[in-house]
């Protein structure tokens, strides 16, 4: 009889312990709305579409129809936007507009009965770091959600501006590279929304991520770390005749430490950068 009671205390004991050392709620279910600023039929967006449904979050996209790329917060003025559901693809949506405009139309159309949780933007193709955030429609998407007092992330993915010829397919590398960014996002918010009561992204702001495209093994480890003052990539705006301007682009490679995030994601870093829309300089700074 003792050797019962002491076997069902024991399994009592062990019932207790399973319960307490692993989470009860396994996943983390959100209302997510995706957009991004390559169209609706990029394969990042599609990559990263199929990874957070099949970890269980509600998903809804609304994204540009075509290529948006460096229109930052733009948004339409001036005409009647086209918004088309996409038959083939579960509560999807093409919005003939930017990815500010996906954005507002996704919170105060599409989904305004419905909680929104998080506002994700992209995977970009190419790196959104330093000063090149203002410019960039992939973060731009992000900050519209954070305007309206949604929480947001945007994700980036490295590319090698050298690829840009390759064949069949241009930029090879980016194109490996959005499954397991994609991933390492869905792991990021399970990390992140596993304890509700937990402020996770601090109020009015968003968390910029870049992804090299270095591969999965080479990848260097993680970096909380502040947009710096050089962005990824540089413009040159060049004239041979005087009504032609050419525009260059091209990568800028420190791998200087000084330069924050750009530095480190040279290195073979993912980084993380909380990013808010508060322009207003020091009072401390002021010379009046």
């Amino acid at each position: 009889m003792l050797m019962k009671m002491t076997n069902i205390k024991m399994s009592f004991l062990t019932l207790i312990i399973s319960i307490f050392s692993s989470p009860l709620s396994a996943s983390v279910n959100l209302s997510v709305l995706l957009t991004n600023d390559d169209g609706i039929n990029s394969p990042g967006l599609k990559a990263l579409s199929k990874e957070l449904r099949e970890a269980g979050h509600r998903l809804t996209v609304v994204a540009p129809a075509d290529q948006q790329s460096g229109g930052g917060m733009k948004v339409t003025l001036g005409k009647s936007l086209k918004v088309e559901k996409m038959v083939a693809e579960d509560d999807t949506w093409s919005v003939d507009g930017s990815p500010a405009d996906a954005v507002l139309i996704g919170l105060g159309t599409i989904m305004k009965d419905r909680k929104v949780d998080l506002v994700i933007s992209g995977p970009n193709f190419g790196q959104n770091l330093g000063t090149n955030v203002f410019l960039s429609g992939t973060v731009g998407g992000a900050m519209t959600a954070v305007l309206q007092g949604i929480p947001a992330v945007a994700l980036s993915v490295g590319i090698n501006l050298d690829e840009s010829r390759s064949q069949p397919d241009r930029f090879p590398s980016t194109l490996a590279t959005f499954k397991p960014a994609s991933k390492f996002l869905v792991s990021k918010l399970e990390q992140w929304f596993q304890n509700p009561s937990s402020q996770v992204i601090p109020p009015y702001s968003l968390v910029n991520i870049n992804y090299p495209e270095v591969g999965k093994r080479s990848i260097k480890g993680v970096k909380w770390i502040e947009a710096g003052k050089l962005g990824g990539f540089s413009l040159d705006y060049r004239s041979n005749v005087s009504d032609t301007v050419e525009v260059l682009i091209s990568e800028n490679e420190t791998t200087d430490p000084s330069a924050k995030d750009l530095g480190f994601f040279n290195q073979g870093f993912v980084t993380l950068s909380i990013l808010s829309p508060n322009w207003n300089v020091l009072k401390s700074l002021y010379s009046f």
